[in-house]
C-alpha cells in the first residue's frame, strides 16, 4: 500500500504547497531553542557527528539515515519543535579490518513534518507539488575483473577486464554537483552504485589503486563522497542494481540504501529478491521493482515466473512510473569476435517473457518505464503504443558502444518495432519536470559540461525527443 506524503506550504509562495530544505521557511523559536539545549551535549562530545545524512523513500514513509564512522551512539534528530532519538539500523563491525566500521542510524520522518535535521545537518523533507526530478544510474567507477573471475560470473552487457581512471575519467562527482545546483525535489537512482570490484590487473593502464569490494571504504569512495551534494539536496528513490545482488555489493546495499526500516536489534540482511513497492509523492506514483537478479538472456522458467507473478500483483494508478534497474526493452551493440561487425542486441529476456501473458504490455496505469543497466541514455518508443522506455545508465560508469540513430529505425523488439527512438553515448543526468497538462513531462539530458543534449516531450504512449 502506498501512502501519499502530506502536502506542505512553500515558504516563498504560499499559493503553492510544499517545503524543501534549502527552500524551507525559517525554523521556529522552539526548534532553535531545542538546538541550543543540545549544544552543551555536543560540546561534551557525547552527541555524535554523522559523516553522512540522507533520506530514502519506501512505500509508507521517508526514512532519514545517519552514517557515523566508528560510532557507538545514535544522534538526535530535531523534527519541527521536537527532539527525537534516532535508532540503530546497523552497529559498526568490530575486529581487525572490519568491512563496515560504521554505525548506521535511522528514523521515520513523520508525514506532517515541515523541517528536520540530524545532529545539526538539515534533512530534505517530503512535499507537494513535485516540481523536479533528477534521474541517473550506473554511477560507480568501473574496476572489473576479466569475465569468469570469482564473484563476477553474472553476465552483463559489457565484458570484464575494464578499468576507469577514477581520478581523471569518472564524471559522477561532477554530475552530482551540477545536478544538486538545480535544487531537485527528488532523485531517482536506477541502480548500480558500486563498480570498484577488482584491483587493476593490466600493467600500464591508467586506473586507480583505491579500495575495492563490498565494504564501507569502497562505498564511500564510489558513492557517498561523490553523491554528497545530491544526498543533501533531495529525497532519494534507490532502485537495486545487478551490482547489488547478494554475491556482489548486496550487504552494503542492505545496510545503507534499502529504504525499509530495520527490525529492532537485527542487522539488515541481503535478500535475493526484494518485493515491489510504490512511492507516492506530490500526486505521482513510482513503483520500484527489483530486477537485479533477472538474467538478460536465457532465463529459466522459474526465473520468468517470479516476475510474471510480480507484474500480476501490480495495480498502478493512472500516470504511474515503473522504476527497475534492468530495462524491459533496451538496445546495445556487440562486436562479433569473428567478423568484427557490430550487431544489435535487445534486453531483457526475463522481463519480456514475464509480460508475455499480456502481449508485452504493462498493467494499465503505467505510463513510463525508467531503468539503467545499459551504459547509455535511451528513449525508446514502440509502434504498438506501449509505455515508453527510458534508459538512464550514463551516470558515470564507462559508456557502452554508441548506437547510431539508423540502427533504431523500425528495429523489431518484443513483438513490435521501435519508432522515433533516440540513444546518446554521453555521460549525464536527466532533469524531469511536470508539463502543464496532467500526466505529461519534459525530460532533458544534460552532459558533464552542463550542455543540454536533448529535450523530450513525455506522454503516456510516447517520448518525443529532439535531436
Amino acid at each position: 500500500m502506498a501512502i501519499e506524503l502530506a502536502p506542505r506550504e512553500h515558504p516563498r509562495d504560499r499559493a503553492c504547497a510544499g517545503t524543501w530544505m534549502g527552500r524551507r521557511r525559517a525554523p521556529s523559536i522552539a526548534a532553535l531553542a531545542g538546538a541550543i539545549i543540545l549544544a552543551p551535549h555536543l560540546a561534551r562530545g557525547a552527541e555524535p557527528s554523522p559523516d553522512f545524512v540522507y533520506v530514502v523513500l519506501n512505500e509508507n514513509q521517508a526514512v532519514a539515515r545517519a552514517v557515523i564512522l566508528r560510532g557507538t551512539q545514535c544522534p538526535n534528530a530535531v523534527i519541527g519543535d521536537e527532539t527525537v532519538k534516532t535508532q540503530v539500523r546497523a552497529a559498526a563491525d568490530s575486529g581487525d579490518n572490519p568491512p563496515f566500521p560504521i554505525l548506521v542510524c535511522e528514523m521515520a520522518i513523520p508525514s506532517d513534518a515541515t523541517s528536520g535535521s540530524i545532529a545539526g545537518q538539515a534533512l530534505p523533507i517530503p512535499s507537494t507539488p513535485l516540481r523536479s526530478i533528477i534521474a541517473l544510474g550506473d554511477t560507480g567507477c568501473r574496476m572489473k575483473a576479466k569475465a569468469g573471475a570469482a564473484g563476477h560470473a553474472e553476465e552483463e552487457e559489457e565484458d570484464g577486464g575494464k578499468f576507469q581512471d577514477c581520478k581523471k575519467d569518472w564524471p559522477f562527482p561532477q554530475l552530482s554537483e551540477a545536478a544538486a545546483k538545480l535544487h531537485p525535489d527528488l532523485v531517482i537512482h536506477v541502480g548500480d552504485y558500486l563498480y570498484r570490484e577488482a584491483h587493476c590487473d593490466q600493467p600500464g593502464q591508467p586506473c586507480s589503486r583505491g579500495p575495492v569490494g563490498d565494504n564501507w571504504e569502497t562505498w564511500k569512495a564510489d558513492f557517498f563522497d561523490p553523491a554528497g551534494p545530491l544526498l543533501r539536496a533531495a529525497l532519494w528513490i534507490v532502485a537495486r542494481g545487478n551490482h547489488e545482488i547478494c554475491a556482489r555489493a548486496g550487504a552494503g546495499y542492505a545496510r545503507l540504501l534499502d529504504p525499509h526500516l530495520a527490525e529492532p536489534g537485527a542487522l539488515p540482511q541481503c535478500q535475493d529478491q526484494l518485493p515491489p513497492y510504490t512511492v507516492a509523492m506530490g500526486g505521482h506514483a513510482f513503483t520500484v521493482m527489483d530486477s537485479s537478479g533477472a538474467p538478460d538472456q536465457n532465463p529459466t522458467p522459474d526465473e520468468v515466473a517470479v516476475y510474471t507473478a510480480q507484474f500480476r500483483q501490480l495495480h498502478p494508478g493512472p500516470g504511474s512510473w515503473l522504476i527497475t534497474h534492468r530495462p524491459i526493452w533496451g538496445v546495445i551493440t556487440k562486436k562479433d569476435k569473428t567478423t568484427g561487425i557490430r550487431g544489435v542486441t535487445i534486453r531483457n529476456a526475463t522481463l519480456q517473457q514475464a509480460l508475455a501473458p499480456w502481449k508485452g504490455r504493462l498493467p494499465d496505469g503505467i505510463d513510463l518505464v525508467v531503468s539503467g543497466h545499459i551504459h547509455l541514455w535511451e528513449a525508446l518508443n514502440f509502434a504498438d503504443g506501449r509505455s515508453p522506455q527510458f534508459v538512464f545508465g550514463s551516470g558515470g560508469t564507462e559508456l557502452s558502444h554508441a548506437i547510431k540513430k539508423k540502427m533504431l529505425v523500425d528495429l523489431p523488439i518484443d513483438g513490435t518495432t521501435l519508432t522515433d527512438s533516440r540513444a546518446y553515448d554521453v555521460f549525464g543526468y536527466t532533469l524531469l519536470t511536470p508539463a502543464a497538462k496532467p500526466g505529461q513531462w519534459t525530460a532533458e539530458l544534460f552532459d558533464r559540461a552542463g550542455k543540454r543534449q536533448t529535450s523530450c516531450e513525455v506522454k503516456p504512449a510516447r517520448a518525443k525527443c529532439g535531436d
